[in-house]
């Protein structure tokens, strides 16, 4: 199927930015926002292996990220460096974050919603799902300086669902 849209030329710039920082093509960009959209409202109703599967099918669609080797994780690595503090694995975690940041979204138990970020020491709760979007966006901000804030923030929806064996 082929949609045309009609965006404003602020709209379109914007996209194309969000595109560029994920790597990605507008179109390809586009097609992986509808294609969430659809999934999340699909999963609404599936079962938590379909959920799994999906999550699978859609993680395998990025990049792989590079494992850090024990060393650059390590106490001895934190203390090297000409100018301090140097964490050798923290190049590549500030590469990542220049791209995006994903948290996952569950209910919380005595209501709302809770956030947490995967890779990062980030959690955030809110009533609705505005105030948590918004919550987020204050954890990220607060998390990150400037330089190094992720420019996208994926939220994946986990719903779990508890049956009788």
């Amino acid at each position: 199927m082929t949609v045309t849209l009609k965006l404003k030329p602020e709209v379109e710039a914007g996209l194309l930015t969000q595109a560029q920082a994920s790597g990605m093509t507008l179109e390809e960009y586009l097609l992986s926002m509808v294609e969430g959209a659809v999934l999340l409202k699909a999963q609404e109703n599936s079962s938590a292996e379909e959920r799994a599967a999906a999550f699978e099918a859609w993680s395998a669609g990025h990049r792989p990220t590079p494992l850090l080797s024990d060393y650059a994780v390590s106490r001895e690595a934190m203390y090297e460096g000409p100018n301090g503090v140097f964490l050798e694995g923290r190049r590549f975690l500030t590469i990542m974050a220049d791209q995006e940041i994903i948290f996952t979204v569950e209910d919380a138990p005595e209501g709302g919603y809770t956030a947490r970020a995967l890779g990062y020491a980030i959690f955030t709760q809110g009533e609705t799902i505005e105030e948590l979007r918004q919550m987020v966006r204050d954890a990220v901000n607060c998390h990150f300086e400037k330089e190094n804030k992720p420019k996208l923030i994926r939220l994946h929806m986990v719903k779990d669902e508890v049956i009788v064996a």
